[in-house]
Parts: C-alpha cells; sequence; structure tokens
C-alpha cells in the first residue's frame, strides 16, 4: 500500500518535474521546403521527415483536457504511417494543417 504509494508520487514527480520540461524544450518542428520535419524525444531523438507530397490526410485531435488547455495534437498521414505534433497551440495546430492540406 504505502510503498506502492510513495512509487507512484515519485514517478509523477519525475513525469510532471523533469520528463515532461525536458520533452516540451525538445519538441521542434519545421516546414521548409516542401518537407515537415519534427523533432522530439527525451533519452532518444527522434527525427522524422515527410515531404509534403506524400501526405494523404492531416487531421487536428484533442482530447477534454487538451481543448481546456488550448492544446491541440496534429497528426500528417502518408501511406506508410504518420507523423504527429503532440502538443500545438490551437492557432498553430489549425494554420498547419491548412498549410499542410494546400500543399
Amino acid at each position: 500500500g504505502i510503498a506502492i504509494s510513495v512509487a507512484a508520487v515519485a514517478a509523477f514527480g519525475f513525469v510532471g518535474g523533469l520528463y515532461l520540461p525536458a520533452y516540451m524544450r525538445r519538441l521542434s518542428y519545421s516546414l521548409e521546403r516542401g518537407r515537415l520535419t519534427v523533432v522530439k524525444g527525451v533519452f532518444t531523438v527522434k527525427r522524422s521527415m515527410l515531404e509534403l507530397s506524400l501526405a494523404s490526410a492531416v487531421s487536428v485531435r484533442s482530447t477534454p483536457l487538451m481543448r481546456l488547455l488550448g492544446v491541440r495534437r496534429l497528426c500528417v498521414f502518408y501511406p506508410k504511417g504518420r507523423i504527429t505534433i503532440p502538443a500545438l497551440a490551437q492557432t498553430e495546430a489549425a494554420s498547419l494543417a491548412l498549410e499542410v492540406h494546400r500543399r
């Protein structure tokens, strides 16, 4: 009982206090010369690149909590998968989705 509670509090403190801020500092994207590049990760950094001519669909998604916070998730789909930007301001997600859709 108590050991599990202490472990849960420690895990939550790590995620909320260290991991999440580090993740958000690393998260970035760029849209240049018809290519979307997304960089994310803390312990291992993942760089995803997609030629926008390959994009088949784009969607802006959110959970109820994300909507309360004004945050959205952008997903760009292509034939072999998708690229996700997990946390964008609502207006930024909408304008980026429109830009991707135009190309």
